[in-house]
């Protein structure tokens, strides 16, 4: 089997393709080895380092500035009146529930969970 040239006239072999991007993958890693960075030129005056400065203000909604949060008596999570799924006037005090279950356990047994 005769094996196919390439290159023109330099008569290079297909099987040195492989050997010869090895050699340039190596020579190319030496020379980065040896590379140093210019020095910068003087310039008479230092440089000054940037300050970042970063600003930042916290947005209120007029909703949540108004909005109080009351207290679930049958599990204690804390909601917003207006969020509540139920609320219900027992002795001139209202309770909020956060859901309706709660609201029904509260209705059975209202002295367990009303202090």
């Amino acid at each position: 089997m005769s094996r196919g040239r390439i290159g023109g006239s330099r008569g290079r072999r297909v099987d040195d393709a492989p050997a010869l991007g090895s050699l340039s993958v190596v020579s190319n890693a030496n020379r980065l080895r040896m590379y140093r960075r210019p020095a910068l030129a003087e310039t008479g005056t230092r440089r000054q380092e940037a300050q970042v400065r970063v600003e930042f203000q916290e947005r209120v909604s007029s909703q949540e500035v108004g909005m109080a949060t009351v207290k679930d008596p049958v599990c204690g999570m804390g909601i917003g009146p207006k969020g509540a799924a139920a609320q219900e006037r027992r002795q001139g005090k209202v309770y909020y529930f956060c859901s309706n279950d709660y609201h029904a356990k509260f209705k059975a047994k209202p002295k367990k969970y009303a202090a």
